[in-house]
């Protein structure tokens, strides 16, 4: 009879484990996807802003050159966030139970934190000619910010520890 108590027993706590781990998870994949939105909101505020510096800046013959290539640099760091998120979501899948869920909340903390930023910044942009290179650099300081979320994300996964797999769970975090 003991055996089959020690059983359920042991049953239940894999039962929680799997339970915080699928958690776990989740929180630190909210961080990967907060992130991904910003990362969409600077390309879709940084094409306009390209286009609008291309005809500022350009002769007419060369503004759809310009234009073209801002549509490019668009499209390349739409694919940018996506293969971001693929990796951030990845590192959130094999860490032990609660560091991945905290690197993840944490990333997504420092990502609102830099979005807000960001907004804050383009706020204070006066319209006029001066006005798309001002929102370029509200959209280079946010990119910096983002650089530095994604390196203290990564730095926090790497310090979690854990098998490569995820398999085996280190047991003074199950108690």
């Amino acid at each position: 009879m003991e055996v089959k108590s020690l059983a359920r027993v042991l049953c239940v706590l894999a039962g929680l484990i799997a339970v915080a781990g699928v958690a776990s998870a989740q929180e630190c994949q909210r961080g990967c996807f907060t992130q991904e939105r910003a990362c969409f909101g600077n390309a879709n505020l940084a094409m306009p802003a390209c286009k609008a510096t291309c005809r500022a800046t350009k002769k007419p013959t060369e503004v759809g050159a310009c234009s073209r290539a801002c549509t490019d640099t668009f499209t390349k760091a739409k694919l940018a966030c996506r293969t971001r998120l693929a990796g951030c979501r990845d590192a959130c899948i094999p860490s032990p139970i609660p560091c991945g869920g905290s690197c993840g909340q944490n990333l997504a903390t420092c990502i609102k934190t830099v979005v807000t930023k960001q907004q804050d910044c383009i706020r204070t942009c006066k319209p006029g000619s001066g006005r798309p290179s001002c929102v370029s650099s509200c959209l280079a300081a946010a990119n910096a910010g983002s650089a530095a979320c994604t390196a203290s994300f990564d730095d926090c996964h790497a310090r979690c520890g854990g098998s490569p797999s995820g398999a085996f769970v280190d047991p003074s975090l199950m108690f």
